[in-house]
């Protein structure tokens, strides 16, 4: 099996969730990003690189493997401290498409 670890700026993280429920609203994630600790300076971070590096494009949660934390990108890579309600990646099922 390939490995789901990337490397984005000097760090390797690996995608760890999906949100969903209530953890996966906009405002709930807003509030469990930990503002004080962003991994990157505001210059060096770009959300469109980083999801480019990741293997799995529709993940919410990345955990760094140099440090065992939870980041959630936006402008910035930043630490999540909400509830941890959501579903592995890995195992996230794409809706099929059908043909009519």
């Amino acid at each position: 099996m390939k490995s789901l670890t990337f490397e984005y700026g000097g760090y390797h993280f690996t995608p760890f969730m999906k949100l969903t429920g209530a953890a996966g609203e906009f405002v709930n994630k807003a509030m469990a990003i930990n503002h004080n600790y962003a991994l990157f300076m505001a210059s060096m971070f770009s959300h469109a690189d980083f999801y480019a590096a990741s293997p799995i494009k529709d993940c919410d949660l990345f955990k760094c493997v140099e440090n065992g934390k939870i980041y959630i990108p936006a402008y910035n890579l930043f630490e999540y401290k909400g509830k941890l309600q959501g579903i592995d990646p890995i195992f996230a099922k794409k809706p099929r498409e059908y043909e009519r």
